[in-house]
């Protein structure tokens, strides 16, 4: 199934060698802002 609207955030740290996936648990209420916020 591909969603309409992509959740997942990613964030990229590469001077301090850094990386994080957060999955936006496609489907249930405000799942872009959650891991918009993590990743933030």
């Amino acid at each position: 199934m591909r969603r309409k609207l992509n959740e997942d955030a990613i964030l990229l740290r590469h001077d301090a060698g850094l990386w994080a996936i957060a999955d936006g648990m496609g489907g249930h209420s405000a799942g872009d802002v959650a891991s918009r916020a993590l990743v933030e």
